[in-house]
């Protein structure tokens, strides 16, 4: 099969280019490239925060070493993106806690979302985008379905 036909292929480029034009988008706001690079956490902080989030939460949920973890919650540190609080029942730990500037750069990034999405879908008519979303979300059920069943054949 030809390359530029390979579904997987195709959504692979698809999914690099959003990315490249997401970080080109943030870096005019931010000079860290980890922040701009890993700020989907920041989006996962933004959803939570009514609960308490601990790094360890984190490294659960994004399968990321303890270290990676650190790293990039240091560059959301010092860029002022989050703060370590102390809870009161457990003197060890800290929660994750998204600052005013956290929020600010959340939203943001939002607004940047958007703005890829507006430009994808320019000129592509609605009955297109329709039937797009429809065989995108059969293709993903089709993966859990496998994935549930262990229908892996290779």
């Amino acid at each position: 099969m030809d390359e530029q036909q390979n579904i997987m292929f195709q959504m692979h480029l698809l999914d690099r280019e959003i990315k490249q034009e997401f970080v080109k988008l943030q870096m005019k706001y931010i000079d860290d490239r980890t922040v701009a690079t890993h700020g989907w956490i920041i989006g996962y902080l933004y959803e939570q925060r009514e609960n308490d989030i601990y790094q360890k939460d984190l490294e659960r949920k994004f399968h990321m070493a303890p270290s990676s973890m650190t790293t990039i919650l240091q560059s959301f540190e010092h860029a002022g993106y989050i703060e370590r609080v102390a809870v009161s029942h457990d003197a060890r730990l800290k929660k994750i806690a998204l600052t005013e500037e956290g929020i600010r750069f959340q939203q943001n990034s939002m607004e940047n979302f958007r703005r890829i999405e507006k430009q994808m879908i320019e000129n592509v008519p609605e009955e297109q985008i329709s039937v797009f979303q429809q065989v995108f979300s059969q293709m993903i059920e089709n993966l859990k379905d496998a994935k549930e069943g262990d229908l892996c054949k290779w």
